[in-house]
């Protein structure tokens, strides 16, 4: 009995510890950031090009939904053994013209904090003026474009640009801050 204590004890109670696992941690996206994905694959939207008047239609040609292991799951107690992997889930919806020169993506991914991250990467012919929108918390109550009443219209910002998204319609208009001239505007 004596044996039993000295080595068999300790090494049960290693046994322990080693299993105590902190468990997985998932961040799911929120009903408002699925929302923001209002396209799927095959189908297109459209956008005028004001400067020079050609109108792009766009096919969305890919959507994912998945989750991405950002880390392990760090337990406030000290713990023994093996951590958990905390797992952040994304959506998005990859879009294009038919010759490929304008392309881009629509993104939001959930947060540690209960929210969302929200953004819009445009890519080649868009180039321009500022490949990547942020959105930051801005929301506008309504507007108005081409004398259609948009409400609820979420506002991203690049560098250079602003962005008028609704969870409708998705891209409504793009912007140049410095003279407020609307560079791509939807078209219904």
């Amino acid at each position: 009995m004596k044996y039993f204590f000295r080595f068999f004890l300790p090494l049960v109670v290693i046994i322990s510890l080693k299993s105590c696992k902190t468990d997985d941690t998932y961040y799911n996206l929120s009903q408002k950031a699925n929302d923001l994905l209002v396209y799927d694959v095959d189908e297109t939207f459209r956008l005028l090009d004001v400067s020079t008047q050609e109108t792009i239609t766009f096919d969305v040609v890919s959507t994912k939904n998945d989750f991405y292991k950002d880390g392990p799951n760090v337990s406030p107690l000290f713990s023994f053994g093996p951590t958990g992997k905390t797992y952040i889930e994304y959506g998005e919806y990859e879009f294009s013209d038919a010759t490929e020169c304008y392309s881009g993506i629509v993104r939001v991914e959930a947060n540690k904090v209960g929210g969302f991250e929200f953004e819009i990467y445009l890519g080649n012919c868009f180039e321009d003026f500022g490949a990547s929108f942020r959105y930051e918390n801005q929301i506008i109550p309504s507007v108005s474009i081409d004398g259609v009443l948009y409400t609820n219209v979420y506002l991203l910002s690049s560098n250079t640009d602003t962005l008028y998204y609704s969870k409708e319609k998705g891209i409504l208009q793009i912007i140049r801050d410095i003279d407020q001239q609307v560079r791509f505007t939807i078209i219904e």
